[in-house]
């Protein structure tokens, strides 16, 4: 059996300076918001289906396409919406949040001119909460499909792949986000840790951190805009393989989305969650839920839930309780969408490790790797 890797041996350090782990671990980094940032496009894309349905507000005086997006990055209304971006967890909640600057005029100035005001962030953030729970679901349904049916027009993605002839539209849309040029740097070099092994076949990963991808996006536009950052030149030929070649950074099949099938064993395995999450919500969790994306990954990698370490950019104390409760209790929060009293609160609650910095953070988690005896 021969052994395929960057490094000498389990154990020991990569050329970058970061311990390559003896046990396989599987990282599941939130795509939006950690490696993606996805926010400024989300915020066109909001601000366009606003006065679509509302016609007595409208920011800009105009529909904005992707290709002027530059004439409204630095507004006043798109920088506080995008202070705003760490409390989204859906489509609808977009719009809620232009809902709240709208109601909240002091406030929105305060967070502009100082993104560390906590107090204006916390009485914009509780009348948040409330109009999120004062949406009944027919308006959630309405939003949602006043969202994607925006992105669909200007992306001119449609079913997970782009209209024929319209490529060139679709790269002025794709290039409103870009990854987060740190992050692209620390997946790379957990993916350096790792040691591939080959029995005559296709090579098997035996040890170190293993990337993959938890995000409440679709997999196929997930995908299509890793291959399109790729010949944009935005990421390397070697972060993602289409083909789901399992040497590069973002394989294909390492991309856990709304669209995964959720297999029978892990039903079986979370036939409690379900129904817990079921008696509060009223519905089944389905693929974007985390406990059921991580124990997904944990399937998909072979390994146990411990060996499963999340790595968020949000401090989201009820999804840290339940990941928690299912045995994934390596839980780190890093920079990204990300509020400012977010960190403490995390360094309170005691399950967390926080990194308040991207730069060193593959570092950071092999540090902890080697405490705990990886």
């Amino acid at each position: 059996m021969n052994s395929v890797t960057e490094i000498t041996k389990p154990g020991s350090f990569t050329e970058d300076g970061v311990y390559a782990p003896k046990d396989k671990i599987a990282v599941a980094l939130s795509f939006e918001g950690v490696f993606n940032d996805g926010a400024p496009e989300c915020g066109l894309t909001t601000f366009n289906a606003y006065r679509m349905l509302d016609w007595n507000f409208d920011a800009f005086g105009r529909t904005v396409e992707p290709e002027k997006f530059d004439s409204i990055r630095n507004s006043d209304w798109m920088v506080a919406f995008l202070r705003m971006r760490p409390c989204v967890n859906k489509a609808w909640h977009y719009f809620k949040v232009i809902d709240v600057l709208r109601d909240h005029p002091e406030e929105r100035a305060r967070i502009i001119s100082d993104p560390m005001d906590t107090g204006a962030f916390d009485v914009l953030l509780d009348d948040y909460h409330e109009k999120c729970n004062a949406t009944d679901e027919i308006e959630k349904t309405l939003l949602d499909d006043a969202f994607y049916t925006e992105r669909t027009r200007m992306s001119t993605v449609e079913k997970g792949d782009v209209v024929p002839g319209d490529m060139e539209k679709y790269e002025k849309w794709v290039a409103i986000q870009s990854p987060f040029p740190q992050s692209k740097i620390e997946v790379k070099k957990l993916r350096k840790t790792i040691i591939y092994e080959r029995d005559g076949g296709a090579p098997e990963i035996v040890s170190g951190f293993v990337p993959f991808f938890a995000t409440s996006k679709d997999n196929t536009s997930t995908e299509l805009l890793c291959k399109t950052y790729v010949s944009t030149g935005q990421l390397e030929a070697d972060d993602y393989d289409d083909a789901g070649g399992i040497k590069c950074t973002i394989p294909r099949q390492r991309i856990f989305g709304k669209d995964n099938e959720i297999a029978a064993i892990v039903r079986e395995e979370l036939d409690g969650y379900f129904e817990s999450v079921k008696v509060k919500t009223g519905k089944y969790p389905d693929a974007r839920d985390k406990v059921v994306q991580l124990v997904m990954i944990a399937h998909d990698a072979g390994v146990a839930h411990d060996r499963v370490w999340r790595v968020n950019d949000r401090y989201d104390a009820p999804e840290q309780v339940d990941l928690w409760l299912y045995g994934f209790n390596r839980q780190f929060l890093v920079p990204g969408y990300t509020f400012p009293h977010d960190y403490g609160r995390a360094e309170k609650d005691g399950r967390i490790f926080v990194r308040r910095e991207m730069e060193g953070s593959a570092e950071f988690l092999g540090q902890k790797a080697k405490r705990f005896g990886h």
